[in-house]
Protein backbone atom coordinates (compact mmCIF):
# COMPACT_ATOMS: atom_id res chain seq x y z
CA UNK A 1 0.00 0.00 0.00
CA UNK A 2 1.54 3.34 -1.13
CA UNK A 3 1.48 5.81 1.95
CA UNK A 4 2.52 8.81 -0.15
CA UNK A 5 -0.84 9.42 -1.40
CA UNK A 6 -1.79 12.70 -2.80
CA UNK A 7 -5.10 14.39 -1.82
CA UNK A 8 -5.87 17.02 -3.58
CA UNK A 9 -7.41 19.17 -1.27
CA UNK A 10 -4.31 18.53 1.00
CA UNK A 11 -2.40 21.90 1.94
CA UNK A 12 1.21 21.31 1.62
CA UNK A 13 4.02 23.06 3.47
CA UNK A 14 5.06 24.41 0.76
CA UNK A 15 1.95 26.46 0.07
CA UNK A 16 1.75 27.53 3.39
CA UNK A 17 4.98 29.40 3.59
CA UNK A 18 3.49 31.14 0.27
CA UNK A 19 0.60 31.67 1.62
CA UNK A 20 2.08 33.25 4.95
CA UNK A 21 4.49 35.33 2.22
CA UNK A 22 1.43 36.72 0.54
CA UNK A 23 -0.04 37.74 4.01
CA UNK A 24 2.90 39.50 4.94
CA UNK A 25 3.29 40.91 1.37
CA UNK A 26 0.13 42.20 1.55
CA UNK A 27 0.27 43.52 4.96
CA UNK A 28 3.75 45.39 4.09
CA UNK A 29 2.19 47.04 1.19
CA UNK A 30 -1.20 48.55 3.09
CA UNK A 31 0.29 49.14 6.42
CA UNK A 32 0.15 53.03 6.46
CA UNK A 33 -3.33 53.49 5.44
CA UNK A 34 -3.86 50.70 7.89
CA UNK A 35 -2.06 52.77 10.52
CA UNK A 36 -3.84 56.01 9.56
CA UNK A 37 -7.65 53.62 9.66
CA UNK A 38 -6.85 52.41 13.23
CA UNK A 39 -5.52 55.36 14.07
CA UNK A 40 -8.32 57.17 13.33
CA UNK A 41 -11.41 55.19 14.79
CA UNK A 42 -9.14 54.89 17.99
CA UNK A 43 -9.18 58.59 18.41
CA UNK A 44 -12.60 58.73 17.47
CA UNK A 45 -13.82 56.10 20.06
CA UNK A 46 -11.27 57.04 22.69
CA UNK A 47 -12.56 60.50 22.11
CA UNK A 48 -15.92 59.90 22.37
CA UNK A 49 -15.41 57.91 25.48
CA UNK A 50 -14.04 60.90 27.17
CA UNK A 51 -17.17 62.76 25.91
CA UNK A 52 -19.18 60.18 27.59
CA UNK A 53 -21.06 61.70 31.08
CA UNK A 54 -20.14 60.32 34.27
CA UNK A 55 -23.15 58.06 35.39
CA UNK A 56 -23.62 56.71 39.10
CA UNK A 57 -24.95 53.34 40.11
CA UNK A 58 -27.21 53.01 43.39
CA UNK A 59 -27.31 49.64 44.25
CA UNK A 60 -29.49 47.89 47.20
CA UNK A 61 -29.61 44.38 48.81
CA UNK A 62 -32.41 42.89 50.36
CA UNK A 63 -33.78 39.50 51.33
CA UNK A 64 -36.71 37.78 51.22
CA UNK A 65 -37.96 35.44 53.42
CA UNK A 66 -41.50 34.00 52.05
CA UNK A 67 -42.67 29.98 51.96
CA UNK A 68 -46.17 31.01 51.80
CA UNK A 69 -46.92 29.59 47.92
CA UNK A 70 -49.09 26.88 49.22
CA UNK A 71 -48.67 25.47 45.46
CA UNK A 72 -44.67 25.30 45.39
CA UNK A 73 -45.44 24.17 48.57
CA UNK A 74 -47.60 20.82 47.68
CA UNK A 75 -45.60 20.11 44.96
CA UNK A 76 -42.18 20.21 46.93
CA UNK A 77 -43.79 17.69 49.61
CA UNK A 78 -44.43 15.35 46.98
CA UNK A 79 -40.83 15.68 44.76
CA UNK A 80 -39.36 15.64 48.29
CA UNK A 81 -40.82 12.11 48.88
CA UNK A 82 -38.67 11.10 45.59
CA UNK A 83 -35.58 12.66 46.75
CA UNK A 84 -36.07 15.28 45.26
CA UNK A 85 -35.84 18.60 46.70
CA UNK A 86 -37.50 21.94 45.41
CA UNK A 87 -37.58 25.11 46.96
CA UNK A 88 -40.25 27.72 46.65
CA UNK A 89 -38.00 30.64 46.76
CA UNK A 90 -37.25 31.04 43.00
CA UNK A 91 -40.93 31.44 42.80
CA UNK A 92 -40.98 33.89 44.99
CA UNK A 93 -38.40 35.99 44.00
CA UNK A 94 -38.96 35.97 40.63
CA UNK A 95 -42.22 37.02 41.26
CA UNK A 96 -41.36 39.93 43.56
CA UNK A 97 -39.08 41.61 41.12
CA UNK A 98 -40.90 41.08 37.96
CA UNK A 99 -43.77 43.01 40.17
CA UNK A 100 -40.72 45.93 40.92
CA UNK A 101 -40.98 46.03 37.75
CA UNK A 102 -44.49 47.32 36.84
CA UNK A 103 -46.05 50.31 35.91
CA UNK A 104 -48.12 50.85 39.32
CA UNK A 105 -45.05 50.39 41.11
CA UNK A 106 -43.11 52.67 39.25
CA UNK A 107 -46.00 55.20 39.15
CA UNK A 108 -46.21 54.98 43.02
CA UNK A 109 -42.44 55.87 43.39
CA UNK A 110 -41.82 58.70 40.88
CA UNK A 111 -44.74 60.76 42.89
CA UNK A 112 -42.90 60.56 45.88
CA UNK A 113 -41.02 63.82 47.36
CA UNK A 114 -37.39 64.16 47.41
CA UNK A 115 -34.82 66.25 47.84
CA UNK A 116 -32.39 66.53 44.71
CA UNK A 117 -29.40 69.10 44.67
CA UNK A 118 -31.13 70.92 47.35
CA UNK A 119 -34.13 70.71 44.81
CA UNK A 120 -37.43 69.16 46.50
CA UNK A 121 -39.92 68.20 43.75
CA UNK A 122 -41.17 64.50 42.80
CA UNK A 123 -39.06 61.79 41.82
CA UNK A 124 -40.77 62.02 38.12
CA UNK A 125 -39.57 65.40 37.57
CA UNK A 126 -36.21 65.12 39.00
CA UNK A 127 -35.40 62.76 36.04
CA UNK A 128 -37.64 64.84 33.72
CA UNK A 129 -34.88 67.71 34.64
CA UNK A 130 -31.57 65.79 34.94
CA UNK A 131 -32.10 64.55 31.49
CA UNK A 132 -33.81 67.01 29.42
CA UNK A 133 -36.60 65.08 28.69
CA UNK A 134 -39.04 68.39 28.12
CA UNK A 135 -37.25 69.68 25.18
CA UNK A 136 -36.43 66.24 23.42
CA UNK A 137 -40.52 65.96 24.07
CA UNK A 138 -41.21 69.33 22.03
CA UNK A 139 -39.83 68.00 19.36
CA UNK A 140 -42.56 66.30 19.52
CA UNK A 141 -45.46 68.85 20.52
CA UNK A 142 -44.59 71.97 20.93
CA UNK A 143 -46.94 71.80 24.10
CA UNK A 144 -44.55 69.63 25.82
CA UNK A 145 -41.79 72.28 26.57
CA UNK A 146 -41.49 72.76 30.27
CA UNK A 147 -43.50 69.94 31.07
CA UNK A 148 -43.71 69.28 34.74
CA UNK A 149 -45.90 66.92 36.79
CA UNK A 150 -48.01 68.36 39.23
CA UNK A 151 -49.30 66.43 42.28
CA UNK A 152 -52.71 65.50 41.56
CA UNK A 153 -53.59 62.02 41.13
CA UNK A 154 -52.92 60.05 38.48
CA UNK A 155 -56.06 58.68 37.58
CA UNK A 156 -57.24 62.53 36.59
CA UNK A 157 -53.94 62.66 34.41
CA UNK A 158 -54.37 63.66 30.85
CA UNK A 159 -52.62 62.78 27.06
CA UNK A 160 -49.94 64.67 27.76
CA UNK A 161 -49.19 63.35 31.45
CA UNK A 162 -49.89 60.15 30.02
CA UNK A 163 -47.45 60.45 27.11
CA UNK A 164 -44.65 61.59 29.65
CA UNK A 165 -45.14 59.13 32.20
CA UNK A 166 -44.70 56.41 29.29
CA UNK A 167 -41.84 57.84 28.04
CA UNK A 168 -40.44 57.95 31.73
CA UNK A 169 -41.25 54.24 32.03
CA UNK A 170 -39.48 53.00 28.63
CA UNK A 171 -36.33 54.89 29.79
CA UNK A 172 -36.51 53.99 33.50
CA UNK A 173 -37.46 50.01 33.16
CA UNK A 174 -36.78 49.72 29.47
CA UNK A 175 -39.79 47.74 27.22
CA UNK A 176 -40.61 44.17 28.24
CA UNK A 177 -38.12 42.75 25.28
CA UNK A 178 -35.40 44.70 26.14
CA UNK A 179 -34.30 46.02 29.54
CA UNK A 180 -30.26 46.64 28.47
CA UNK A 181 -30.77 50.26 27.98
CA UNK A 182 -33.00 50.21 31.29
CA UNK A 183 -32.09 52.69 34.41
CA UNK A 184 -32.94 50.48 36.71
CA UNK A 185 -32.35 46.83 36.71
CA UNK A 186 -33.29 43.95 39.13
CA UNK A 187 -30.58 40.79 39.88
CA UNK A 188 -30.36 37.82 42.62
CA UNK A 189 -28.13 35.07 43.64
CA UNK A 190 -28.14 31.81 42.11
CA UNK A 191 -27.93 29.77 45.43
CA UNK A 192 -29.01 32.53 48.07
CA UNK A 193 -31.62 34.64 47.05
CA UNK A 194 -30.25 37.99 47.62
CA UNK A 195 -31.95 40.39 45.73
CA UNK A 196 -30.54 43.36 44.14
CA UNK A 197 -32.01 46.78 43.07
CA UNK A 198 -29.51 49.07 40.96
CA UNK A 199 -30.28 52.32 39.39
CA UNK A 200 -27.80 53.76 36.90
CA UNK A 201 -28.69 57.37 37.09
CA UNK A 202 -26.40 60.89 35.58
CA UNK A 203 -27.61 62.27 39.03
CA UNK A 204 -25.78 60.12 42.08
CA UNK A 205 -28.08 61.79 44.64
CA UNK A 206 -31.32 61.38 42.58
CA UNK A 207 -30.03 57.37 41.89
CA UNK A 208 -29.53 56.87 45.57
CA UNK A 209 -33.00 58.53 46.22
CA UNK A 210 -34.67 56.39 43.68
CA UNK A 211 -33.62 53.23 44.31
CA UNK A 212 -34.51 53.38 48.33
CA UNK A 213 -38.05 54.50 46.95
CA UNK A 214 -39.01 52.00 44.57
CA UNK A 215 -37.15 49.05 47.44
CA UNK A 216 -40.08 50.89 49.80
CA UNK A 217 -43.11 50.64 47.21
CA UNK A 218 -42.49 47.49 46.25
CA UNK A 219 -41.74 45.60 50.07
CA UNK A 220 -44.89 47.46 50.99
CA UNK A 221 -46.78 46.66 48.29
CA UNK A 222 -45.51 42.87 48.37
CA UNK A 223 -46.44 42.47 52.48
CA UNK A 224 -49.94 44.04 51.92
CA UNK A 225 -51.07 41.60 48.81
CA UNK A 226 -49.38 38.45 50.61
CA UNK A 227 -51.24 38.88 54.18
CA UNK A 228 -54.47 41.18 52.38
CA UNK A 229 -56.98 37.73 53.23
CA UNK A 230 -55.67 36.98 56.87
CA UNK A 231 -56.01 40.82 57.63
CA UNK A 232 -59.16 40.72 56.19
CA UNK A 233 -59.91 37.49 58.74
CA UNK A 234 -58.04 39.01 61.45
CA UNK A 235 -60.23 42.33 61.22
CA UNK A 236 -63.40 40.69 60.92
CA UNK A 237 -62.60 38.76 64.12
CA UNK A 238 -61.51 41.67 65.86
CA UNK A 239 -64.40 43.79 65.15
CA UNK A 240 -66.50 40.90 66.37
CA UNK A 241 -64.35 40.56 69.61
CA UNK A 242 -64.69 44.80 70.21
CA UNK A 243 -68.98 44.31 70.04
CA UNK A 244 -68.84 41.44 72.50
CA UNK A 245 -66.87 43.21 75.33
CA UNK A 246 -68.85 46.34 74.32
CA UNK A 247 -72.18 44.29 74.91
CA UNK A 248 -70.36 42.46 78.37
CA UNK A 249 -69.58 45.61 79.64
CA UNK A 250 -72.96 47.54 79.01
CA UNK A 251 -74.67 44.01 80.23
CA UNK A 252 -72.61 44.44 83.36
CA UNK A 253 -73.29 48.18 84.00
CA UNK A 254 -77.26 47.01 83.61
CA UNK A 255 -76.86 44.70 86.44
CA UNK A 256 -74.96 46.84 88.98
CA UNK A 257 -77.72 49.69 88.23
CA UNK A 258 -80.61 46.77 88.85
CA UNK A 259 -79.05 46.29 92.07
CA UNK A 260 -78.58 49.46 93.24
CA UNK A 261 -82.01 50.56 92.16
CA UNK A 262 -82.96 47.11 93.72
CA UNK A 263 -81.55 48.40 97.55
CA UNK A 264 -83.40 48.82 100.38
CA UNK A 265 -87.18 47.29 98.33
CA UNK A 266 -88.22 44.17 97.49
CA UNK A 267 -89.69 43.69 94.19
CA UNK A 268 -89.51 40.90 92.71
CA UNK A 269 -89.80 42.00 89.04
CA UNK A 270 -85.89 43.38 89.63
CA UNK A 271 -84.75 40.29 90.81
CA UNK A 272 -85.87 38.70 87.69
CA UNK A 273 -84.35 41.57 85.09
CA UNK A 274 -81.34 40.92 87.19
CA UNK A 275 -81.14 37.38 87.19
CA UNK A 276 -81.66 37.37 83.08
CA UNK A 277 -79.20 39.94 82.74
CA UNK A 278 -76.82 37.85 84.48
CA UNK A 279 -77.84 34.82 82.37
CA UNK A 280 -76.84 36.81 79.35
CA UNK A 281 -73.87 38.41 80.78
CA UNK A 282 -72.23 34.27 81.48
CA UNK A 283 -73.36 33.71 77.47
CA UNK A 284 -71.74 36.95 76.45
CA UNK A 285 -68.27 36.38 78.35
CA UNK A 286 -68.86 32.49 76.95
CA UNK A 287 -68.92 33.83 73.21
CA UNK A 288 -66.30 36.49 74.02
CA UNK A 289 -63.69 33.88 75.21
CA UNK A 290 -64.72 31.93 72.03
CA UNK A 291 -63.93 34.83 69.23
CA UNK A 292 -60.71 35.68 71.88
CA UNK A 293 -59.58 32.25 71.26
CA UNK A 294 -60.31 32.95 67.25
CA UNK A 295 -58.75 36.12 67.50
CA UNK A 296 -55.60 34.76 68.64
CA UNK A 297 -55.30 32.11 66.12
CA UNK A 298 -55.98 34.67 63.41
CA UNK A 299 -53.25 36.52 64.67
CA UNK A 300 -51.23 33.77 64.23
CA UNK A 301 -51.87 32.83 60.82
CA UNK A 302 -51.60 36.39 59.98
CA UNK A 303 -47.62 36.63 61.43
CA UNK A 304 -47.20 33.14 59.76
CA UNK A 305 -48.60 34.86 56.42
CA UNK A 306 -47.13 37.55 56.51
CA UNK A 307 -43.60 37.65 54.32
CA UNK A 308 -40.14 39.39 55.67
CA UNK A 309 -38.53 41.52 53.48
CA UNK A 310 -35.14 43.12 54.99
CA UNK A 311 -32.84 45.72 53.48
CA UNK A 312 -29.00 44.41 54.26
CA UNK A 313 -27.19 47.22 52.72
CA UNK A 314 -29.06 50.82 51.24
CA UNK A 315 -26.64 53.06 48.77
CA UNK A 316 -25.12 55.49 49.93
CA UNK A 317 -22.84 58.74 49.07
CA UNK A 318 -20.09 58.89 47.16
CA UNK A 319 -20.69 56.58 44.83
CA UNK A 320 -17.53 56.12 42.22
CA UNK A 321 -18.56 56.95 39.24
CA UNK A 322 -18.60 54.85 35.64
CA UNK A 323 -16.21 56.20 33.32
CA UNK A 324 -15.95 54.53 30.20
CA UNK A 325 -12.50 52.24 29.40
CA UNK A 326 -10.47 54.69 27.20
CA UNK A 327 -8.51 51.48 26.56
CA UNK A 328 -11.11 49.33 26.02
CA UNK A 329 -12.66 51.91 23.36
CA UNK A 330 -9.50 52.21 22.17
CA UNK A 331 -8.60 48.63 21.30
CA UNK A 332 -12.20 48.59 19.71
CA UNK A 333 -11.63 51.68 17.25
CA UNK A 334 -8.45 49.91 16.09
CA UNK A 335 -10.50 46.93 15.28
CA UNK A 336 -12.80 48.77 13.66
CA UNK A 337 -10.35 50.70 11.47
CA UNK A 338 -8.63 47.57 10.25
CA UNK A 339 -12.34 45.96 9.40
CA UNK A 340 -13.48 49.59 8.00
CA UNK A 341 -10.36 49.74 5.36
CA UNK A 342 -10.35 45.89 4.51
CA UNK A 343 -14.04 46.67 3.32
CA UNK A 344 -13.26 49.82 1.70
CA UNK A 345 -10.53 47.82 -0.03
CA UNK A 346 -12.63 45.63 -1.46
CA UNK A 347 -15.74 47.85 -2.21
CA UNK A 348 -13.06 49.71 -4.57
CA UNK A 349 -11.87 46.10 -5.90
CA UNK A 350 -15.31 45.38 -6.88
CA UNK A 351 -16.07 48.83 -8.26
CA UNK A 352 -12.76 48.39 -10.78
CA UNK A 353 -13.55 45.02 -12.02
CA UNK A 354 -16.96 45.90 -12.63
CA UNK A 355 -16.09 49.01 -14.39
CA UNK A 356 -13.28 46.78 -16.81
CA UNK A 357 -15.94 44.11 -17.18
CA UNK A 358 -18.22 47.54 -18.82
Amino acid sequence: MNSNTNYPDELTFEELIYSMASIVKWFRKHLVPIIVACLICSALSVLWAVRKPETYTATLSFMLNDDNNPQVSNIGNILGQFGIPITSGKYNVDKLLEISKSRRILESTLFQKKIVDDKEDLLANHFINIYDLASNWSSQDGRLDNFKFSEKDPEEFGDYENFALKRLNALIMGSANNRSEALFTTDYGKTDYIMTFSTRCLSEELAIEFTNEIYDQISQFYVQNATEKNQSIYNLIKQRRDSLADAVQNTTYDIASLKDKSQGTFRRTNNVDIANLEGQLIGLETAFQEVEKSLNAADIALKNSTPLIKDLDRPIAPIAPNRPSTLKYGLLGITLGFILYVLFLNAYRIIQLSRTSL
